[in-house]
């Protein structure tokens, strides 16, 4: 079965390695494509391997990764099936009439997730698991969040909730105060949280000491004037990208053209999505023949109290996703000194408008 499956992995390889580095960035765009693609072949070296081994890049790689415990169990499920699929076309191109090939290969990838759990528990200091599987290899959980809240309330311990408007996140702690059947009452320290999930719509808890999932909330009820909410509907989420980024992306306030510019005189035009001190989104509804890894630069004028100045940096194309009839390019800048500056200026500047509107939208709810 391995001869007949290493006969498929030469004309599959490449579609592998592309369809997992692609599932990476379309969830968290800081994990860089070279690495997520050396991982994609390290995994496929490893298939028929009686004991993993990765290398130190990859090991960092799952390590950046196993902030949110639950997607990479998610991306093996989705690749692992892709490779399936793509056999079965393999097999009935070649016309092997025995799909007892098929099942071999379910149990070949159902021991490399074995494998892979034991991998992570050896090699990463907390000793947690990544991959949790149940006897059907179906993703599960182990806590019940009601549970949780019932001994945080006894025990008087906060969680840390996140919210974003316009791409800044408002973090602060909140205890609980009330469970009535499943709604949830808590008191919150920021005054700022409760308008901007009020804004939002949706309440998020960060994983932590308590939870070891980012989880998501519906808004029963808020009252402002003592800075409580009730909230029910906790579910656990598969990913909270927002919770990893390591600079925040803010929003621009008016719409900002931007420029791409390839080696081969290729350019794109479109708006600035979202920017940070190290990357930017861009939608556009062009798409002149960009890829993952391309070298670029990068073109955009931002404007702070009245006073316009453009930018211009180097970057790399992380991603493009495309929506109906347009395009999302993410992007990682590398800006000199200069326009770093400036970058940084413009983001202070609008983090302290968002932060404005927020404390005035409080105050029309206290009136």
């Amino acid at each position: 079965m391995e001869e007949n499956f290493n006969d498929f992995l030469v004309g599959f390889r490449v579609k592998f390695i592309d369809f997992f580095s692609s599932q990476c960035s379309s969830s968290d765009c800081t994990l860089h494509v070279d690495r997520t693609k050396r991982a994609a072949g390290e995994i496929l070296d490893n298939l028929f391997a009686k004991k993993i081994e990765f290398s130190k890049s990859t090991n960092e790689l799952i390590l950046q990764m196993k902030r949110d415990e639950v997607f990479i169990g998610i991306l093996l499920s989705k690749v692992f099936l892709y490779t399936i699929e793509n056999y079965i076309i393999y097999l009935q191109n070649a016309q092997h009439q025995d799909f007892g090939y098929l099942e071999k290969l379910t149990q070949v990838l159902s021991r490399f997730l074995h494998l892979f759990e034991i991998y992570t528990k050896e090699n990463f200091s907390n000793n947690s698991s990544i991959v949790n599987f149940d006897e059907n290899n179906y993703i599960y959980s182990k806590n019940n969040i009601l549970d949780t809240f019932r001994e945080l309330k006894i025990e008087s311990k906060s969680v840390d909730f996140m919210n974003l408007h316009y791409g800044y996140p408002i973090r602060s702690k909140g205890k609980v105060l009330e469970i009535d059947g499943e709604n949830v009452e808590f008191q919150l320290e920021s005054e700022l949280q409760e308008i901007a999930m009020k804004l939002e719509g949706k309440a998020y808890i960060l994983k932590g000491e308590h939870f070891n999932r980012y989880i998501k909330a519906d808004i029963v009820y808020s009252n402002f004037a003592n800075n409580t909410i009730v909230l029910n509907n906790f579910v656990y989420l598969l990913n909270l990208p927002a919770a990893q980024r390591r600079h925040p992306r803010i929003y621009p306030k008016i719409l900002i053209h931007a420029k791409l510019m390839g080696k081969e005189n290729e350019s794109v035009t479109g708006n600035l999505y979202d920017l940070s001190k190290d990357g930017l989104g861009m939608i556009s509804e062009e798409n002149q023949g960009f890829y993952n890894g391309a070298k670029i630069n990068i073109k955009f004028e931002v404007e702070n109290d009245s006073e316009k100045y453009s930018i211009v940096t180097t970057g790399e194309v992380v991603d493009i996703a495309q929506y109906m009839k347009s395009y999302r390019y993410c992007l990682k800048i590398y800006p000199d000194e200069e326009n770093q500056k400036k970058i940084e200026k413009y983001i202070r500047d609008r983090e302290e408008e968002i932060r404005q509107e927020l404390k005035d939208e409080l105050n029309y709810y206290l009136l």
